[in-house]
């Protein structure tokens, strides 16, 4: 799988008719709202936040 980022992963998944309705759950490092905002308007249904020393 090549790299790329947490929201890009999410959009693709839900982009896609056979994926699009898993339910998804994000670990994140943000604390930023956009952001956070962003991965559940993509549809993501679960976010959560490591913390710093993860």
């Amino acid at each position: 799988m090549t790299r790329m980022k947490g929201l890009d992963m999410l959009g693709n998944i839900k982009s896609e008719p056979s994926t699009k309705r898993l339910l998804i759950a994000e670990l994140t490092s943000t604390y930023h709202s956009a952001e956070i905002e962003k991965a559940y308007d993509l549809g993501g249904k679960s976010l959560r936040s490591k913390t710093r020393k993860f």
